[in-house]
């Protein structure tokens, strides 16, 4: 079940009603009686914007340079 979905049926809302999140947040405090906290959320497996492989360091112009001497030969 989508998450969009999961909303509706639980508060019984359209979200086609809403234009921001703070509105939505809105009808979520008012039926559970809570303010919602922003918690920031992390993993240490995953780093470098959600990478989880390691990022190796092309130099594209010396590959291209091969790619064409290799052809031309």
């Amino acid at each position: 079940m989508s998450k969009t979905l999961y909303f509706e049926r639980k508060y019984k809302q359209n979200i086609d009603n809403f234009n921001l999140t703070t509105e939505i947040d809105s009808v979520i405090e008012k039926k559970t009686g809570k303010k919602l906290k922003l918690i920031k959320k992390s993993s240490p497996v995953l780093s470098r914007g959600g990478c989880i492989f390691k990022i190796k360091d092309y130099n594209l112009e010396n590959r291209i340079e091969k790619a064409i001497n290799r052809y031309s030969e």
